[in-house]
């Protein structure tokens, strides 16, 4: 396990108690050595789309009931939902452009363990 302090979050000037906006940049008080194990995550180009079903990896610190909260960042494969049904899911006008909505509609595989699909940082892989 490797551990690093964070020198410095940079939240996005836009970030509102909504989550639009919800990301931040860290930085970090030592640099981070890549090996086979350990490799940067891509961005997605701001143009990208991404359809309904295709897979992604979400991330968090969610509850893992009934084990206390994990000290380490748990992740998951889920597919990605449409934002026009994930606003059905969490009322219109919740889920905005700047979000991508994944998880399973049925629940339990999610980045908190809650019982709708999740709205959080995604790192979306295509075949």
């Amino acid at each position: 396990m490797i551990f690093r302090y964070v020198r410095l979050i940079i939240k996005h000037p836009d970030y509102n108690f909504t989550n639009d906006n919800d990301i931040a940049l860290l930085k970090l008080r030592s640099p981070v050595t890549f090996t086979d194990y350990i490799r940067p995550v891509c961005l997605a180009a701001h143009s990208s789309v991404f359809n309904s079903g295709t897979d992604s990896w979400i991330t968090g610190w969610g509850n893992i009931m009934p084990l206390p909260s994990p000290k380490v960042l748990q992740e998951v494969e889920v597919p990605v939902i449409g934002n026009r049904q994930c606003n059905c899911l969490y009322g219109v006008g919740n889920i905005t452009d700047n979000m991508i909505c994944a998880g399973l509609l049925e629940g339990g595989k999610d980045s908190c363990q809650v019982q709708k699909p999740s709205v959080q940082p995604n790192l979306v892989f295509t075949r």
